[in-house]
């Protein structure tokens, strides 16, 4: 399973510009967002509630940081989508199965917190 990437200056006309990353396992639904320098992607891996992380530091090719759940005070959550907003990078998340569906804040790419 791979992602791959395209560039655009009008959001209507793309380049592909390559490979971003590789996995061996297979995943769905993924999310990117950048932290300072730093780009993450988190994608769900297969039907389970694990994900894996890559980084990067052109958001163009990702390096596999690591797999498993991603907690919230001890319960797994999936992140789904992300977005600046005031200042701060707010991802929305949900917990299996389907128990909310919530705004976080992550500041440093891993940590999150419960937005208020």
């Amino acid at each position: 399973m791979s992602f791959h990437y395209a560039d655009s200056t009008d959001g209507l006309t793309w380049t592909y510009g390559g490979l971003a990353f590789e996995y061996s396992e297979s995943f769905l639904d993924s999310v990117t967002f950048q932290v300072g320098v730093s780009w993450h992607m988190y994608a769900l891996i297969g039907s389970i509630t694990d994900m894996f992380h890559g980084i990067s530091s052109d958001g163009r090719t990702f390096t596999f940081v690591g797999k498993g759940p991603v907690l919230l005070n001890g319960q797994k959550v999936v992140l789904s989508k992300a977005i600046v907003m005031s200042g701060q990078i707010r991802v929305f998340a949900f917990a299996l199965p389907g128990s909310w569906i919530r705004s976080l804040i992550i500041t440093d790419g891993t940590n999150l917190t419960p937005d208020a």
